[in-house]
């Protein structure tokens, strides 16, 4: 049988069994600043009672001595040992040893050891044969009163056996027989406390581990919880939302498809072509809905991989603008001011495209009809700087450039309007192309939005 199934330890349980500490040196910090903490008015009441103790079994000395002998034990009880004793408990109360009293009642127990070994040696004969005894009641008060801790009992009583043996064979007159019988009863107190203080801190120790994993647990269970409410609070108002945004297009492309029907039973065709355009828009929005939410759905599920490729910035941009102005309604009319030279761009196309469409439908949504959106790249320092500006009312910046990258996250919130999946989606790409975005004030009105792509994906 293992020496940890005696204890009945648990196998997570990793401890140095023979110092009794933990190998994990914060965990060991914590538990001795919680030991220390707790113990604090115990081990304070318990050095009181050790004063009053050794103060009181001085009244016997007038029953064992007399004379000069009798005055100097009372002059090294009372004018030595106990102002010591009570000047190191004044001392404990300071900042720096408000938390040693461990230590301190090691220095205690010792001084009172001292004490009653320099009495044993100058006791008359028979009574320095018996005053082992009191060194026996010193280790288990130290021990069971005291609580010291097992490394500390360990110290104090093989000092306290080690000096009794050592004084007792070199300045008594002690008969053999009965100076092995007292130093054999005296080990015997020595290994029985060990024992006990060791299990007892041992199981102190596995009781305050699985205190904290106990506690680590309720913090996960809470975490999960609380992550599973929020979640299931977002997924309820993000389908409430996603329906009512549904449900705009999808009613305008029933409507334009019942009135196309009625326009071609009338044979107006110019009037149902009108109309089929408004149902193709309609489409097209619920679509471009659907297609960007399972982006992010694929984006958090770390489906998405980026595929660079060499292609001319200043083309791909032009084609791009040419591609969306056919969609532009509000008539919006889009500046170009493209830097200078061949730069080829090597990136993943399709992601900057999608970050592009983002943005520019965000400068769209915030501008007056008619309004200027300009559209700018630079070098700067090698890398590439796209400048998108509007003339729009803008909204709050720290709502992006502060935000994590997390899907839906911009949902509840009242200061955009529609879903806000085009804000996240900017997030996603910034961090799949490993670009730099972020919006600031344009002046004189209007916002602009800065990109910057790293120079290690530019060749020239």
């Amino acid at each position: 049988m293992k020496f940890k199934d005696i204890l009945n330890i648990n196998e997570e349980l990793e401890i140095n069994y023979f110092k009794l500490k933990f190998k994990d040196s914060e965990l060991e910090k914590c538990y001795l600043e919680r030991l220390y903490s707790s113990m604090k008015g115990f081990q304070r009441n318990a050095i009181f009672i050790t004063i009053i103790v050794y103060a009181l079994i001085g009244f016997l000395d007038f029953y064992r001595y007399q004379g000069e002998l009798l005055n100097n034990f009372l002059i090294l009880r009372y004018l030595i040992v106990l102002p010591i004793v009570s000047i190191l408990i004044v001392l404990s109360y300071t900042q720096r040893l408000k938390n040693k009293w461990q230590l301190l009642s090691n220095i205690i127990v010792g001084i009172v050891v001292i004490s009653v070994i320099i009495i044993n040696v100058f006791s008359p004969i028979p009574i320095s044969y018996f005053n082992s005894h009191t060194m026996m009641l010193i280790l288990i008060y130290s021990s069971v009163v005291l609580r010291m801790r097992f490394l500390n009992t360990f110290v104090t009583g093989l000092s306290l056996v080690v000096l009794y043996s050592f004084i007792g064979n070199i300045f008594i007159d002690f008969p053999i027989k009965l100076f092995l019988y007292n130093v054999f009863f005296l080990v015997t107190t020595f290994v029985l406390t060990c024992v006990a203080s060791y299990i007892t801190e041992l199981n102190s120790r596995r009781n305050y581990f699985l205190q904290m994993k106990l506690e680590q647990e309720k913090e996960n269970v809470r975490l999960i919880l609380e992550n599973e409410i929020e979640s299931n609070k977002m997924k309820s108002k993000f389908i409430n939302i996603t329906s009512h945004v549904f449900r705009n297009p999808l009613t305008s492309l029933i409507g334009s498809i019942q009135v196309v029907g009625d326009f071609l039973g009338y044979k107006d065709i110019d009037s149902a072509v009108k109309y089929n355009q408004y149902s193709r828009k309609s489409a097209d929005e619920i679509l471009n809905i659907l297609n960007r939410i399972q982006f992010l759905i694929k984006y958090q599920a770390g489906e998405i991989v980026c595929f660079p490729n060499g292609f001319d910035i200043r083309e791909m941009i032009k084609s791009f603008l040419l591609k969306n102005n056919k969609f532009n309604v509000a008539n919006h009319k889009f500046l170009l001011n493209l830097h200078e030279g061949e730069v080829f761009f090597v990136v993943d196309r399709s992601l900057l495209d999608t970050m592009l469409s983002e943005i520019i439908a965000n400068a769209i949504k915030f501008s007056p009809d008619q309004s200027e959106i300009i559209v700018e790249t630079e070098l700067v320092n090698d890398d590439l700087s796209i400048r998108i500006s509007d003339q729009g009312d803008g909204f709050d910046f720290s709502l992006f450039n502060n935000s994590e990258v997390e899907a839906f996250n911009f949902i509840n919130d009242g200061s955009i309007t529609g879903l806000g999946l085009g804000f996240v989606m900017i997030k996603a790409t910034e961090e799949l192309l490993n670009a730099k975005v972020s919006y600031e004030a344009n002046q004189p009105n209007g916002t602009k939005c800065n990109i910057l792509i790293p120079k290690n994906v530019i060749l020239k």
